[in-house]
């Protein structure tokens, strides 16, 4: 009885680290697809994506932007995902780069953001976020 006890004691000290992960790979996958609408967007749009320059709620503005119906939103509704892009605003389309980025939960310190960028760029940043006219920060 005591080895399960144990066993399950370190079961539930791991969970959270293990939810948080598993979050993170959500949030990750879920600005992938906004990447891959975004692409197509612009293959349909002359390659211009929908101009935003200030930075705008990924799952509410740009959703309706690209004309979707049901976009992903992060999974803790903590942490948003996050879209800028440069060009005129208002979501013409006439912009040539983007960023998209979340808040990652793992590692908790620093603030981690991870980041997916026009220019074919995806990964982590700890500074440069929010970005300026939709350049790159990483």
């Amino acid at each position: 009885m005591s080895i399960i006890g144990l066993l399950a004691a370190i079961g539930i000290n791991q969970y959270p680290g293990v939810s948080r992960t598993g979050r993170d790979t959500q949030r990750k996958n879920d600005l992938r697809q906004y990447q891959t609408s975004l692409e197509g967007y612009a293959n349909t749009h002359g390659n211009f994506y929908p101009s935003q320059t200030a930075t705008v709620d990924a799952s509410v503005t740009l959703c309706a932007n690209l004309g979707l119906s049901n976009c992903p939103d992060e999974p803790k509704g903590v942490n948003h995902y996050f879209y800028q892009s440069n060009g005129s605003g208002g979501g013409i389309s006439d912009a040539i780069q983007y960023v998209l980025w979340t808040q990652l939960e793992q590692p908790p310190s620093p603030t981690t953001y991870w980041v997916i960028c026009s220019i074919g760029r995806a990964g982590s940043a700890t500074s440069g976020i929010p970005p300026s006219s939709g350049a790159c920060p990483i």
